[in-house]
């Protein structure tokens, strides 16, 4: 109904015989009821689509049809969409229209400047505030946290929350300490992140199950498995109760500290809590069965997921096979590929990908090329990966044949295959702005809250992608 009255308004004012004349009043009333969409992000667009509308009549007729609260709702938009630029536009239209910004102004244009990790902006509208003879409120300070923690500047951010619990005024709120523990806990600062929660407590504020699972993340990614059970344990006598990707990290820290038992008594504890495990949870347990040879208890839980609740992914089933041909299991890899056929799922390239990585990895090359004559049957053609390793596993009596089965000259594989892993490792270590040091995928809080997917579809090779590495392109 909104639509179709904004539609016909748009018509009035532009094509009937005597045009209407809105006035800012008219276009404020417009945008508040776009506002009740449920669709906030569709709505704010709505909004700003009225705000320009309402500027382009303006010049055309010559006469101001905006007012405060026109701008009000239009930062607003910005505020939900993240439009940084587009406040900041309407910031400078603001003045030209002589209409002087309040603390809900600055702060939708600073929270819309944060979602993007502006640092710099947020502290300037900060400052201006200032000028402009306003006290900055905690939803204030609450941006240029954000703003800092999205810019992975945590230790600006920590000094943000400092001032703020220093003066009652802008004392911080749970959104304070949601944003840094989140920032602390990807960054793997584990300390940090247990001194804001209990930061949290003693200012008056009661921590959610959210923030005990960044704790539990960023315990989780330095290795403190004790803290992690700890947490896990507070929890519970607090009545809170942890979700599937808290129980996913946790488990992850057990697996990498090769603490399979404590790994599998929390599944079955999220059992007990009614807690459904997903595929991320149950690729952690395979990795860690996978670290600890637990071939057989990598063919129950493949085969015990479905009768569970959790249909396996192909990277779960990749993973499967690629420890098992590690193990030189191929009874085992057979079965689970039937399996794959049964439920619909049938092997990819990837998943003979991983049988020959694992096969090659334990120096079964026999194995590896039955893998890829089966691969090939499949109409899979054998791409670098698999011609590394295969062409780097044999020995040289064994190399001529295999590069007339490949119809590829090994010295060129394995240098191009080198050459391109290096690229890539200089690509990442770019990309995080570490030279090259990296935290693995597993057990990360994405975010938001990231998931461990472990094993690849890929099925690529080596104990580092075992530890969540980034998958091949």
């Amino acid at each position: 109904m909104v639509q179709l009255l904004w539609g016909r308004l748009r018509n009035q004012t532009v094509y009937g015989e005597q045009p209407l004349l809105p006035t800012a009043v008219t276009f404020t009333v417009l945008m508040r009821a776009l506002t009740e969409q449920p669709d906030r992000r569709q709505q704010a667009r709505d909004v700003l689509a009225v705000y320009d509308e309402a500027g382009r009549l303006g010049r055309r007729l010559d006469y101001s049809v905006v007012n405060e609260n026109t701008f009000k709702h239009a930062l607003r938009a910005c505020d939900l969409l993240g439009w940084g630029d587009r406040a900041l536009e309407i910031l400078q239209e603001m003045r030209a229209n002589d209409v002087k910004a309040d603390v809900l102004i600055y702060a939708n244009a600073m929270n819309a400047c944060a979602k993007n990790g502006h640092v710099q902006t947020v502290m300037r509208l900060l400052a201006e505030m200032r000028t402009d003879g306003l006290a900055p409120n905690a939803f204030c300070f609450n941006a240029a946290v954000s703003a800092c923690c999205r810019a992975g500047r945590t230790r600006q951010a920590l000094e943000i929350v400092r001032e703020m619990e220093m003066d009652a005024a802008i004392a911080p709120t749970v959104h304070t300490y949601t944003s840094v523990m989140k920032a602390c806990g990807m960054a793997g600062e584990w300390r940090t992140t247990m001194q804001m929660l209990e930061r949290m407590q003693r200012s008056g504020l009661t921590p959610t199950a959210f923030h005990f699972g960044c704790a539990v993340d960023a315990c989780g990614r330095g290795g403190e498995v004790k803290k992690v059970l700890d947490l896990l344990r507070e929890m519970q006598s607090r009545g809170l109760q942890p979700d599937v990707r808290t129980f996913t990290t946790a488990l992850n820290a057990c697996a990498k500290a090769n603490q399979l038992n404590k790994a599998l008594s929390i599944i079955e504890r999220m059992y007990m809590q009614e807690v459904q495990p997903d595929v991320a949870t149950y690729n952690v347990l395979l990795q860690a069965c996978e670290r600890q040879n637990k071939l057989d208890i990598i063919g129950q839980l493949i085969s015990q997921m479905p009768l569970l609740g959790v249909e396996p992914s192909i990277v779960n089933y990749n993973t499967a096979v690629r420890a098992l041909s590690r193990g030189g299991e191929l009874q085992r890899v057979n079965n689970v590929m039937t399996l794959m056929v049964e439920r619909n799922l049938p092997p990819e390239m990837s998943t003979y990908r991983a049988a020959i990585n694992g096969s090659c990895d334990a120096g079964l090359l026999d194995v590896a090329v039955g893998f890829l004559d089966q691969m090939r049957t499949e109409g899979h053609q054998p791409d670098m990966h698999v011609q590394y390793a295969l062409l780097s596993t044999c020995g040289d009596e064994a190399r001529p044949a295999l590069e007339r089965s490949l119809g590829v000259d090994a010295d060129e594989v394995i240098a191009a295959y080198r050459r391109r892993e290096h690229d890539r490792k200089m690509r990442a270590g770019r990309g995080r702005g570490d030279g090259g040091r990296g935290r693995g995928r597993g057990g990360g809080r994405g975010g938001g809250r990231g998931r461990s997917s472990g094993g690849d579809r890929s099925g690529g090779r080596g104990a580092d992608r075992r530890e969540g590495a980034p998958m091949y392109n």
